[in-house]
């Protein structure tokens, strides 16, 4: 645990100097970017969480003609629960992606890779009825457990650039035992 948190600190510095470093070379070419969209449980964590959303800005650089890096900042949120549960998990991912931009004419199709790091927050509250006999009683009670871990995950995924500033995109997110989906609309100023 102790060198996850490590590896996830070495991940957020060398996002950090990246972005710092390619500013530096050469203001024009950055592009910066900020989207939102849907958010999509898969698997086992489908069963307790449902349908979230996530929020996401970041900096593309290019690297090649047809190739650029892209470092960014995700925010996601998924509630999910039933009659006498409640579940509330945040994801807080810094990313480093490789993009690969495919040559279709005025058609912008895009393929993405990277890892990113995976802070994420989970509260479940629970609510139950305790019936006193003695006092012919029934007391309505809840109680609370967080959850917090780290995690580093495979990012895929691919897009398609409407017009000169907005994309739509699709990633797949392999993150342990809560894998996701996330479907975006990003602006690229």
């Amino acid at each position: 645990m102790k060198n996850l948190k490590v590896v996830a600190g070495l991940l957020c510095l060398v996002l950090v100097l990246v972005t710092f470093g390619f500013s530096a070379q050469d203001q024009k070419k950055l592009n910066f970017y900020a989207g939102a969209g849907a958010q999509l449980p898969l698997g086992d964590w489908s069963n307790v969480a449902d349908m979230g959303f996530h929020l996401q800005a970041g900096v593309l650089y290019p690297v090649y003609k047809m190739v650029d890096i892209q470092a960014g900042l995700n925010f996601f949120y998924n509630t999910g629960g039933e009659e006498y549960y409640d579940l509330k998990v945040s994801n807080v991912v810094v990313s480093v992606d490789g993009r690969y931009n495919l040559p279709l004419g005025k058609t912008k199709l895009f393929l993405v890779g990277g890892l990113g790091t995976y802070f994420r927050h989970a509260k479940l509250t629970t609510e139950y009825v305790v019936m006193d006999v003695v006092q012919s009683a029934v007391i309505q009670a809840s109680d609370s457990v967080t959850a917090n871990e780290t995690n580093i995950g495979l990012r895929l995924g691919a897009g398609l650039g409407l017009g000169k500033n907005f994309e739509v995109s699709a990633m797949f997110h392999i993150v342990s035992d809560a894998n996701m989906m996330s479907l975006g609309v990003c602006y690229k100023f």
